[in-house]
């Protein structure tokens, strides 16, 4: 039966085990008003169910194959889970968060109020799980709020953009918060294995299309990198910070990794279409 209920469930089958906060930001113009789940309790939730037990892992390891040659295969394989182990306490557990935002993917409410939603699962995890469809390994963690459009003008659009950054940043400071002093302290964490460990949850990938880095991390899409002050206000940049930088152990310029459905099927393959398509034309 379709029912908004049954619509809600399979967006989010989670409900009855993680908590639902309404948070709100102000973008100068109006409240913009959200909702968002504590990021550890969805962290503990994934390091406590039963279902991925053979799947966790809570250390780093080099894999060789049969020549000697090191295997880079899985997140707990790569040197950077043993560069960032390296500087936690003797004994820590790091827990890598991966992050996954899509502002294509929107959700139309009453009136002019959009959202588009945020996930999250944890590096632990095997890819062979969590990538797996209907293995439930990614939470949804937010739902963020677009502000409403102004009238087209030169100047409307660029209040546009500061109202839009402004909206980012405070609900990413607020969403991503729990991570400051958990990064730095550590939380204990009861396992699905029975033993309580001492976890560092470290964002360490933020997964969404270009566009969204952009407007994510500050920066202009044409690439431009000048830092003079004249040539901020000759472009009409405004100074903003990145909505990633504090968090402990985070390098923001490392943190993307790049969208297969919008970089690799979208944009190569498109492209790569339309020019066999074009060539044929021209020389068969």
């Amino acid at each position: 039966m379709h029912t908004l209920e049954n619509h809600l469930r399979l967006l989010d089958p989670y409900s009855p085990y993680l908590q639902w906060f309404e948070g709100e930001v102000d973008d100068g113009k109006r409240t913009q008003h959200f909702f968002y789940r504590n990021i550890l309790d969805c962290v503990r939730y994934l390091l406590r169910q039963i279902a991925y037990r053979d799947d966790l892992v809570y250390m780093p390891r080099c894999e060789y194959d049969q020549n000697g040659d090191r295997i880079y295969a899985k997140m707990h394989t790569a040197d950077w889970w043993w560069d960032v182990q390296d500087t936690l306490p003797r004994g820590a557990t790091l827990v890598p968060i991966i992050g996954m935002s899509d502002q294509t993917h929107l959700t139309n409410f009453s009136g002019d109020k959009k959202a588009w939603p945020v996930y999250i699962t944890t590096g632990n995890l095997l890819s062979t799980r969590r990538n797996r469809p209907g293995s439930m390994a990614v939470l949804l963690l937010a739902l963020l709020p677009v502000p409403p459009k102004f009238p087209q003008s030169s100047s409307a659009d660029n209040l546009q953009r500061q109202i839009n950054a402004g909206t980012l940043q405070g609900v990413f400071e607020l969403i991503l918060s729990p991570l400051q002093d958990a990064a730095l302290d550590g939380v204990s964490i009861d396992c699905v294995d029975r033993k309580v460990r001492q976890c560092f949850p470290i964002l360490s990938v933020w997964v969404a299309d270009h566009m969204e880095n952009v407007a994510l991390q500050r920066t202009r899409n044409q690439g431009l990198r000048r830092d003079m002050n004249t040539t901020f206000d000759a472009l009409g940049i405004t100074m903003g910070r990145n909505v990633f930088h504090g968090l402990q152990q985070v390098s923001a310029p490392d943190l993307h990794k790049p969208d297969l459905l919008h970089t690799v099927y979208l944009g190569l393959f498109k492209h790569m279409m339309d020019w066999v398509q074009g060539f044929l034309k021209k020389h068969a």
